[in-house]
């Protein structure tokens, strides 16, 4: 009988130790993520920690993650596109699961961990090197070909740029190539252009999104963003007029 008790007893603690090392391994998911949707690649987004999460993912775009929700080792999220909902697994740095479609269908999605939300390095005067958002001009709308204004990034302090996005959907013919994107400042002086690469926009669209990664220190002031290709930069009433840009860069 006490055998019995003792494998009773050694049974929940092996299972009270394997849940807390699942709950454990899952830790915070805050971070960037590369993932992977069927056969569509992307970045994704996550903020916050183990008692709230929020998220976004882009593809073509910057989407939000709706009904966000991580229970122990588990996540499950929402896609506005097609009412797509993911399920899946945390293990460590890196998530697994399916997602469906408009209720149907069965489809892979996978992420792994490229940086985490408190990676960051102290620089002198307490300022953090964490990556930052500093110009978003995008949005989720209808687009045009052609920006009517020039889309700007003004600063108050010095940045390191560490990553400039452009968007090309033309009209769903994307682009033959990529070009270059670079910042003139408003006292003439030109950084850039950098070469870009590519990924595919909305739908496969070739070579709609490009992606500059120039790692320079600007001073503060006032930027304008070229394009080798305003021809085909998207443009629609939602960003003024302005090519749809994103900027990340580093307070200095």
């Amino acid at each position: 009988m006490r055998n019995v008790k003792s494998l009773v007893v050694c049974g929940l603690s092996l299972f009270l130790v394997v849940m807390m090392a699942l709950v454990a391994e899952a830790g915070s998911i805050a971070g960037t993520w590369k993932i992977t949707f069927n056969t569509s690649h992307g970045q994704m987004e996550i903020s916050g920690d183990n008692s709230k999460y929020s998220g976004r993912f882009m593809l073509s775009v910057w989407e939000d993650m709706l009904d966000l929700t991580v229970d122990g080792n588990r996540i499950s999220f929402r896609r506005a596109v097609a009412d797509q909902r993911y399920t899946g697994v945390i293990t460590g740095g890196h998530m697994s699961g399916n997602f469906t479609q408009g209720g149907i269908g069965n489809y892979p999605w996978s992420a792994d961990l490229q940086t985490t939300q408190g990676n960051t390095t102290p620089q002198a005067g307490g300022i953090s090197s964490q990556e930052e958002i500093i110009l978003n001009a995008m949005n989720t709308g209808g687009v045009g070909n052609g920006p009517t204004q020039p889309t700007v990034l003004n600063t108050s302090r010095p940045y390191q740029i560490t990553n400039i996005m452009t968007y090309h959907w033309n009209n769903g013919r994307g682009t033959a190539a990529g070009g270059t994107i670079g910042l003139r400042s408003a006292n003439g002086t030109m950084y850039g252009p950098w070469g870009v690469r590519t990924t595919p926009g909305q739908g496969g669209v070739p070579n709609a999104v490009w992606i500059a990664n120039p790692n320079v220190i600007i001073p503060p002031g006032s930027y304008t963003v070229i394009d080798s290709d305003p021809a085909t930069w998207a443009q629609n009433r939602q960003s003024g007029g302005r090519g749809m840009t994103e900027i990340k860069g580093k307070a200095q």
